[in-house]
């Protein structure tokens, strides 16, 4: 369930070094991750720490926390969760913040309407994943 990968689509991605994108290796704790992403006209990248993950057969997740690099303040978990009964995946997204910076509160509309994006854009993306189960895209989620 590592693999998945929710950020990887056309308005975000994650990072894990300078000019790295983020390889298939997994998430760990301590580890600083940049998220790109592209609102409107602009680029922006968020710097956040891993600080918890969830790793067993039938779910994965991780939380981050946003560092002082970040336009917003608080934390993001990402749980994906799969029912060996029904074959059924839930994936959840919960998110606390708050602006950090004077830009952020003034457009404090916009950031929201970016996180609902971003809600949206990967709750797609991993339904994309889930519903190709062809060997070869699996090795892409």
């Amino acid at each position: 369930m590592q693999r998945v990968r929710p950020f990887n689509f056309g308005s975000s991605s994650i990072w894990d070094g300078p000019g790295r994108q983020r390889s298939s290796q997994g998430v760990v704790p301590g580890e600083l991750v940049a998220v790109e992403a592209h609102t409107a006209l602009l680029w922006s990248i968020s710097v956040n720490r891993i600080v918890e993950i969830v790793d067993t057969p039938t779910r994965f997740g991780f939380m981050y926390t946003t560092t002082a690099l970040h336009v917003e303040q608080g934390q993001e978990r990402f749980l994906i969760d799969l029912d060996p009964a029904t074959e059924s995946v839930s994936y959840l997204i919960e998110a606390i913040s708050r602006p950090r910076q004077l830009l952020a509160r003034m457009a404090y509309p916009f950031s929201r309407a970016m996180q609902r994006r971003f809600a949206r854009d990967s709750h797609a993306r991993l339904r994309r994943c889930a519903s190709d189960r062809s060997p070869s895209s699996r090795s892409e989620m």
